[in-house]
Formats: structure tokens, C-alpha cells, sequence
């Protein structure tokens, strides 16, 4: 669920695998996605995010798994480096292993650049300056 349980006025069901899942949230207009949502099916993890709030979701046990609490969340990118995620918020940006963890994480401020290097990608902000983050297996 994303913010305050006495804003929730909608809810959204994804249906996956015969698995339910409810996303709480409220409609109010922040001009960004409300939820973005990417299947992978190599661990067979739902990843979630939208507003404030990422999390993995395991289809097999319901289990709400590696929640990170974003100022606004952006998306999910799984083709800047095969077997990660890169997750990507308004203040931080991070690469997830295939089943959530995070495993690295660096801060950023609007408007960021992101320049894909040998090793990792570069980002850079106006406030935070340059910051790398490392490829997980590099």
C-alpha cells in the first residue's frame, strides 16, 4: 500500500499465476505513475513500485518482501545490466538482485543524468554531484 490508510480511495487486483494481488493507494494527482509493476520470471517475484514505495512481492507465498521507501518512485530496468534490476526513484537510484535484495544504492537529485560506464553507471545531480554505482558483479 502506498501512504496513509485513511487515504486509500482505490484499490488496484493484479491477477498473476492465479495469485491475487491488492495495491492500496489514493487518487490524488502527484504526476507520476501510480504503479509500475514488472514480472520476472526466473525467480517468479513481482516487483512493485509507484509514489513513495518499492517492494517484491513472492507469487508462491504472498509474502510483501524488500520494501524501500522512495521520496517518488520511477521505474524498473532490467536491461542496463542482465541478471539486476535497476530501480530508479526521484532521490536514490539502485540495483536489486533478481529476487529483491538491494544491493547497492546511490543519491541523486532531480534533474539526474545516468551514463552507462564499463563497470556500473554514472549519475549526475545538481545537489549530490557525480555518484557511481558498481555493476553487483562487476
Amino acid at each position: 500500500m502506498d501512504g496513509d490508510p485513511d487515504d486509500v480511495d482505490a484499490v488496484v487486483f493484479i491477477t498473476l499465476r492465479e495469485r491475487v494481488v491488492r495495491y492500496e493507494l489514493d487518487t490524488r494527482l502527484v504526476g507520476l505513475s501510480d504503479l509500475t509493476i514488472m514480472f520476472v520470471e526466473e525467480t517468479r517475484l513481482l516487483f512493485l513500485g509507484g509514489r513513495r514505495l518499492s517492494c517484491v512481492v513472492d507469487l508462491a507465498s504472498g509474502v510483501v518482501c524488500h520494501p524501500f521507501e522512495h521520496c517518488l518512485f520511477w521505474g524498473f530496468d532490467r536491461a542496463a545490466r542482465p541478471g539486476f534490476v535497476l530501480e530508479t526513484g526521484e532521490l536514490d537510484c539502485l540495483f536489486r538482485a533478481l529476487d529483491g535484495t538491494v544491493l547497492a544504492r546511490v543519491p541523486v537529485d532531480p534533474p539526474w543524468e545516468s551514463v552507462p560506464k564499463p563497470g556500473g553507471i554514472s549519475f549526475e545531480s545538481i545537489v549530490q554531484g557525480k555518484h557511481f554505482l558498481g555493476f553487483p558483479d562487476a
